[in-house]
Order: C-alpha cells, then structure tokens, then sequence
C-alpha cells in the first residue's frame, strides 16, 4: 500500500460513512495520539501485520499475524471502497490474535486515480454512425471510461455512442471519444502440449470459433457527455465492483474450467477476490470469452460463469512448459449466495495471515 501523497486527495470522511471491505489487509502501529493531519505511514516491518475480519457500526475486530499484545491506541492503515484508509482506534481487549476495537470517529481516505477504474466484464452496446452498431465487452470502467473488446479497429478521435449495462441491467447513454486502439496479439497453445500428468489426464478439446465478441482490437474510450442519471449510475457501478475485488489474496486454490462445447480442464488459481480470479493454463484465451468456472475454497465447491479480461503469456522457468495467466471476471455466481463465496475469501486471507 503507497505511503505517499503526491498522487493522492486526502479528505477526511466519518465513520458512518465509511465502508471498510472485511478480508482486507491491515498494518497496525503504536499510537500516542488520535490522527489529525495526513503524513507519512510508518514502515510496514515496525508494524503489526493483520486482516480486518469484522467491520460493524460498533466494532472493528482485526486477526493479527502473531499473538503479541498490542497498545491501547492503535494506528490503523487498510482499505475501504473509496480507497486507502488511515485512523486511530481504541483497543477493547485482545485475546490470542484477534483485538477488538472501538471504531473511530473520522478516517483520513486517500483518493488514488488508479482506484477508479476497475476490472469488470459486461455488454456494452456500440452505435457507430450510418446505423453500424457493436456488441462488445468492457475490460475496465471508470466514471470518466472505459477501455472495451472490438472486433475490428476505430481510429483514434472518433466519437461514438455507449450503452453499458450496469447494476440490475439498467442500461445508461453515454457519448465517448476513442482515444487508442490497439491490435490484441492473441497466441494459443497447439492441442496436445500440456505435458501429461500436470492435472491429471484430461487435455484440452479442440479450439472452438471465436464468438460473435471476439477480441482482435482493445479501445480506450472517453466519456466525453454523461447526463446526471448516468454518471450517478456508473459512479455506483465502480463502487460496487471495487468492492467485489477486495480482499485480493495470493494463493494456490484448485479450479477446472472450460469454454462453451468443451470439457472441463484442470488448473490452479493464483490470486481471487469475490469478483475475479487469476489462474496459469496451457491454452490462450481472448479477452471477452466466456468459461465456465468450478473453484473449491474450504469444504465448498463454488460455480462461476466468467469473461476473459486479460491472458499473457507466463515466461518459461527452469524447463517447465509454457503458460498463461489467465485473469476472468466473476459475471454470475451459480448455486450459491455472492456472499458465501465473500466469506470463502475472506476466511482464506486469515488462513494466509496465520500461515505466513
């Protein structure tokens, strides 16, 4: 988490106010006085590393790395929706490594830019002029754009119409202008060169077409007219995706996955949060595809309906053979409650806290 400011707005926000995300990464220090003014964090190593297992208008209580008592006075840095977070709470009590706390009356939330946009997937229709028009999908949002999937490249300065599907499908109108277009260098992985045994025996079914939303060009585009209605709209659009991809914990989780008219494959997840999931596979993917997502965290095994919003290329180490990170967004939890799978999350950031 940054320490600086130079690139940050600092405003001051009450606690009633505030959405702490539960699961997130906390750094908990000494402190002699309540926080009145922004200033430089003290190093991560002098503090007491922790995640914020409970957040309630009454109550913060933190799962704390080791069992060492901590000081009355506890300055606290984390994340909320809106972005980092600093304040000082007051101790209750401590038992083992959970310490529960007083919350606080104001927080200090630092505002980064990058904060604003977040990676999501969804429909986005595109009115072209002469009556062309596009289905495509978002890679990120933000309130001020968007960068999405073409088909075939735009030029740069031209001005189009937008139709992003939003929060409960509403759907909003946007004029943007496109300020880059890139070609998407899409590589795969022949048929039969994952090595056997890896995940088992199954390999990967042959490729299938690329759909209707396929990815050969990405295009950053600038709202450049939003009415009211819509900027409230994507403004609580961003905020609830911000709050799907925290907590982000970094751990080996086992998954299979396959796309439309394929078998499952088998493979291993490296980071996921309750909106998306990183994982390494043998075959490329286009961003804007759609797989089908089995992931097991605890004893329950959840079942996603994903898009593709990014796939590189892993450099080969020590021999082994080539891979892709594959990074998905969550689009539609099946069988189970979104909040059942937050819990999963949050519950194996204390499992990596105490085994670190």
């Amino acid at each position: 988490m940054s320490t600086g400011l130079e690139e940050e707005v600092v405003r001051r926000v009450a606690w009633e106010q505030t959405r702490l995300v539960e699961g997130t990464e906390a750094v908990l220090w000494p402190a002699g006085e309540v926080l009145d003014e922004p200033g430089p964090l003290p190093s991560a190593q002098e503090g007491e590393r922790a995640v914020l297992s409970w957040a309630r208008p009454k109550v913060l209580r933190f799962e704390t790395a080791t069992p060492r008592p901590l000081g009355e006075l506890l300055l606290v840095s984390t994340l909320a929706v809106g972005g980092p977070v600093r304040f000082v709470v007051r101790k209750s009590y401590q038992r083992g490594n959970t310490a529960v706390c007083e919350p606080p009356g104001m927080v200090l939330m630092m505002e980064r830019r990058t904060l604003f946009r977040v990676a999501v997937s969804t429909d986005v229709g595109m009115g072209l002029g002469e009556g062309r028009r596009w289905s495509v999908r978002s890679l990120d949002v933000s309130v001020g754009g968007m960068r999405v999937c073409l088909p075939d490249a735009l030029e740069v300065g031209q001005e189009v119409a937008l139709e992003p599907v939003l929060l409960n499908g509403a759907v909003v109108e946007a004029l943007a202008v496109v300020r880059h277009c890139r070609p998407y260098l899409a590589q795969t992985v022949e048929v039969g060169s994952r090595p056997p045994g890896a995940f088992g025996t199954r390999r990967p079914s042959p490729p299938t077409p690329p759909s209707p939303k396929s990815c050969n060009y990405t295009a950053g585009l600038e709202f450049v007219a939003l009415t009211g209605d819509a900027e409230r709209r994507l403004t609580q659009f961003v905020g609830h995706h911000q709050r799907r991809l925290m907590p982000c914990v970094h751990a080996v989780t086992a998954l299979e996955y396959r796309s439309p008219g394929r078998s499952f494959v088998e493979a291993f997840g490296t980071d996921v949060s309750p909106g998306d999931l990183v994982f390494k596979a043998y075959e490329g993917h286009v961003p804007g595809e759609e797989l089908e997502l089995r992931v097991r965290l605890g004893r329950q095994l959840h079942h996603f309906r994903t898009s593709v919003l990014a796939s590189e290329l892993v450099p080969e180490e020590g021999g082994a053979p080539r891979r892709y990170r594959v990074r998905v967004s969550l689009d539609v939890y099946r069988g189970q409650d979104e909040a059942q799978f937050r819990q999963a999350v949050k519950e194996l950031a204390i499992e990596r806290l105490s085994a670190s």
